[in-house]
C-alpha cells in the first residue's frame, strides 16, 4: 500500500519480483485503507455481524424467551460487529449505519419481516428498550481506550491528539478522532485530555457534559 498525497504508484521489488500494490488490506481483523478512513471497516464489521446473526437463525425462530435472545445478541453478535470500534469516527453516516444494524438485529430477534411495516419505536417498546444502545456502548469503549492511551503517554497518545509535525493539505480539514470524541462529550480536546489523565472523564447518557 502507498499512502501519498501525490497519488504516485509505489514501486517496490523483493528478490527481483515486484510487490503488488493494494488500496486496502485486512490486518488483525481491521480493514486498513490508503485514504485513512474507517467507513469501509464499519461496513465490513456490520456485514460480519449480520453473518453471525444469520448463522444463529434457528435460535431466533425458536421458542426461547426474548430476554434470553437479547442477551445472546449482546454477548455473541455485538462483539463481532464492534471489533476495532475504539478507533472509529462516529460521524452522522456511521451512527446511522450502526443504529440501523441494531434495529435490524432486533427485528430478526422478533421475526419481523419488512412486509409487516412495524416502526422502530414499536420494536423497541416490545423489547423494553428505551433508546438504541449500541452507539452508547461504542462511545464508552472509545472513552476507555482514550483514557488508557493518554495516561500511557506514548506514541499513540501523540497521534490521536494530533501532536505531530507536518502541515495539513488545503481545504476543509477532516474530522479527527479526538475532535469527534470531544464533540460527543460537549467539551474541547484539551479538556478531555486533562480529564482523562485525572480519571474524571465519562460518557453522559443524558446528554450533559462529562468534564469541565
Amino acid at each position: 500500500m502507498a499512502i501519498s498525497r501525490s497519488g504516485l504508484p509505489c514501486d517496490v521489488s523483493y528478490k527481483g519480483e515486484k510487490v503488488e500494490e493494494v488500496s486496502s488490506f485486512v490486518y488483525l481483523g481491521t480493514l486498513i485503507t490508503n485514504d485513512g478512513r474507517k467507513r469501509g471497516d464499519v461496513d465490513r464489521r456490520i456485514a460480519l455481524g449480520k453473518n453471525a446473526m444469520a448463522s444463529m437463525k434457528s435460535i431466533w425462530k425458536s421458542s426461547i424467551s426474548n430476554r434470553i435472545k437479547l442477551s445472546l445478541i449482546k454477548s455473541l453478535i455485538w462483539p463481532v460487529m464492534m471489533y476495532g470500534s475504539d478507533l472509529w469516527i462516529l460521524d452522522t453516516r456511521t451512527k446511522q449505519r450502526i443504529e440501523a444494524f441494531e434495529l435490524w438485529c432486533y427485528r430478526k430477534l422478533l421475526n419481523i419481516g419488512w412486509r409487516q411495516k412495524r416502526s422502530n419505536e414499536s420494536v423497541l417498546v416490545q423489547l423494553g428498550i428505551a433508546t438504541p444502545e449500541l452507539i452508547h456502548i461504542i462511545t464508552e469503549r472509545k472513552l476507555s481506550f482514550f483514557g488508557h492511551v493518554v495516561r500511557a503517554n506514548g506514541l499513540t497518545a501523540h497521534l490521536i491528539t494530533g501532536q505531530y509535525n507536518g502541515k495539513r493539505p488545503r481545504g476543509r480539514p477532516r474530522a479527527t478522532w479526538i475532535s469527534n470524541l470531544a464533540e460527543k462529550l460537549g467539551s474541547s480536546a484539551a479538556k478531555c485530555v486533562r480529564a482523562a489523565r485525572q480519571r474524571r472523564i465519562s460518557y453522559p447518557r443524558d446528554g450533559r457534559r462529562s468534564s469541565e
